[in-house]
């Protein structure tokens, strides 16, 4: 039931990744194309009717203004920074996005070279995303420390650390996004779990582990 969820969610997502490169690819091709016949026509009409080579010019900074939107609109669809960037630049992104809107300190460590399979790092990147997220959602959290590493014989350890969380869950909702970030580890070949710890500092640990 949950590699299912997990599986339709990654369905959902992959398709909203299809939809973001069309945008891009195609309505961004047809945008630069109007502009640049509005600037041959600019060109063709500025010396007999400067007013109306202005108003073109107008109509080709209005396009060239949707383009960057659709450009933007177009990045935040396609998901897969991790396939295209790597592990460690997606995660240094991830942490980036969050950083602002907590009160602790997030650290990370991932060296560069750790180049796991796509499904693997797409999982280890959603779990850092739900870990992060939940740390800013917790007031009392005041550390989010981030570490991935990769073993022999391609095994790979991704752990969140985080201080002054003793429940993870405040909401179904929140532990639901659990279980799909548990399934995206079992369909990349791994498994998650989650370690609560009342000794030492109040920490809660996400954990992965494949390989």
């Amino acid at each position: 039931m949950i590699a299912r969820l997990a599986e339709l969610v990654s369905q959902r997502d992959w398709a909203m990744v299809e939809a973001g490169r069309s945008l891009h690819d195609d309505l961004g091709q047809i945008l630069t194309a109007t502009g640049i016949q509005f600037d041959l026509m600019a060109q063709e009409v500025s010396g007999a009717h400067p007013d109306v080579a202005e108003k073109l010019h107008q109509l080709q900074a209005l396009l060239e203004e949707c383009q960057v939107r659709t450009r933007v609109i177009s990045r935040q669809m396609q998901r897969s920074t991790v396939d295209r960037l790597g592990l460690k630049s997606a995660l240094e992104r991830t942490r980036d996005r969050w950083e602002p809107g907590f009160a602790g300190f997030i650290s990370l460590e991932c060296d560069a070279r750790v180049r796991p399979p796509a499904s693997v790092a797409r999982a280890i990147a959603s779990l850092v995303e739900h870990a992060l997220e939940l740390a800013c959602n917790r007031s009392a959290c005041t550390c989010a420390e981030i570490g991935v590493v990769e073993g022999s014989a391609g095994r790979y350890h991704a752990k969140v650390r985080l201080d002054g969380v003793t429940d993870p869950f405040q909401n179904i909702d929140e532990e639901v996004r659990w279980h799909v970030v548990r399934g995206s580890c079992q369909i990349a070949g791994g498994e998650a779990h989650i370690e609560v710890s009342t000794v030492d500092n109040n920490t809660t640990n996400l954990i992965a582990q494949f390989g």
